[in-house]
């Protein structure tokens, strides 16, 4: 399986396994706390109270204002026909609530049974509706305007909030700590809690880990498991895996920092940028952007043909375009214009969207 789509397959079923509620309250086991005295104390400290873990509490980080998110995951094992197989997985999700800003970094690498090797990264920014999006592989980077990102913030990067279940095989160890800020609960944990994770998979699965959640809020801070396969699936995590290991751990960073920003890198906004333009491609007031690069752009806007047509007229001439009047064309519903500025032939396409009933422009730049 390639190691795109299994991200996007552990991303979907996640995502799912988000939507899904959890176990009874009146299972979970009421304990008590005592903190150690420090010395000197004439008495022992007061008594703290367990708190009762709730499922959608511990994937509640969507109300804060900032955060970073760091997963890394690895997997190292054998196949059905006992070829080796290595994977491992390095996400960074940041967010801000004001400027609504996120970024996700992912980069990825895996040797299947052939023992080929694939690497792979990707970059996705979100500045209020403008979206980058790169690949990594040649530093080609593309531009959408879009209401809702495609970064849920209450997802974060494989949070341990979306599939920690049976929260009452969570076992309490103390001293609390303080992990990144954040003064957390401390809690072990084995296969039984991640069952909305296992669910499907087969053969002997054993895991253990540790998880943190944060004293205020309830939201988990920190998470670490190590996952052994024998005889069977590694499901979500390694579904190619019969025999092996696989290890996964999330950190939360920077929360409520007024210190973290999200910037564009301007490798993005040059690369997303159509050829001959210094700056976004123009486009007519009240239209959305659905794909700019270097080489095109597709625009859509509630204008007519002609009113887009005497726009670009006037627009591209102000910038120093010049109309080639012999290559521009209306017909059947359709307008093609086309101009050139040193060097850099421009085509821009015009014609209505039957579905959308808004005029659909396609422009494409071709250096000499």
């Amino acid at each position: 399986m390639k190691r795109g789509v299994l991200i996007v397959t552990l991303f979907v079923v996640l995502l799912i396994v988000a939507a899904c509620g959890g176990g009874s309250d009146e299972s979970k086991e009421k304990a008590t706390s005592v903190p150690v005295a420090t010395e000197g104390d004439a008495t022992p400290a007061a008594v703290e109270e367990e708190p009762t873990l709730s499922e959608d509490q511990l994937k509640d980080i969507e109300n804060l204002d900032s955060y970073r998110a760091i997963t890394t995951w690895s997997s190292k094992g054998k196949d059905a026909e006992g070829k080796a197989l290595e994977n491992s997985t390095e996400i960074t999700i940041e967010y801000t609530k004001e400027p609504p800003a996120q970024h996700m970094a992912m980069a990825t690498s895996s040797t299947n049974a052939d023992q080929t090797e694939d690497v792979q990264a990707f970059d996705i920014y979100q500045i209020g509706k403008d979206m980058y999006m790169s690949s990594g592989e040649d530093g080609t980077w593309m531009r959408v305007q879009q209401d809702e990102s495609p970064i849920d913030p209450s997802f974060s990067g494989l949070s341990g909030g979306q599939f920690f279940t049976n929260l009452e095989d969570l076992k309490r160890v103390r001293p609390d700590q303080n992990i990144n800020g954040i003064d957390s609960r401390h809690y072990t944990y084995d296969e039984r809690v991640l069952g909305m994770l296992f669910g499907s998979a087969t053969g002997d699965v054993k895991a253990e880990g540790d998880v943190w959640i944060a004293k205020d809020g309830g939201y988990v801070t920190k998470y670490v498991v190590t996952i052994e396969v024998k005889n069977g699936s590694g499901d979500i995590l390694a579904p190619t895996m019969t025999e092996g290991s696989s290890s996964l751990a999330w950190e939360l960073q920077e929360v409520n920092s007024k210190d973290l920003k999200i910037e564009l890198p301007k490798e993005a906004v040059a690369g997303a940028t159509l050829a001959g333009f210094d700056e976004a491609f123009p486009t007519p007031e009240g239209s959305s952007v659905q794909a700019s690069s270097g080489d095109f752009a597709m625009i859509q806007t509630d204008l007519t043909a002609e009113e887009v047509a005497k726009f670009y007229e006037d627009t591209l001439s102000k910038l120093g375009w010049t109309k080639d009047e012999s290559s521009s064309s209306a017909f059947g519903g359709m307008t093609s214009l086309s101009f050139a500025k040193d060097g850099v032939q421009l085509s821009v396409m015009i014609s209505a969207d039957e579905d959308s009933g808004k005029t659909q422009i396609m422009a494409s730049a071709q250096k000499p």
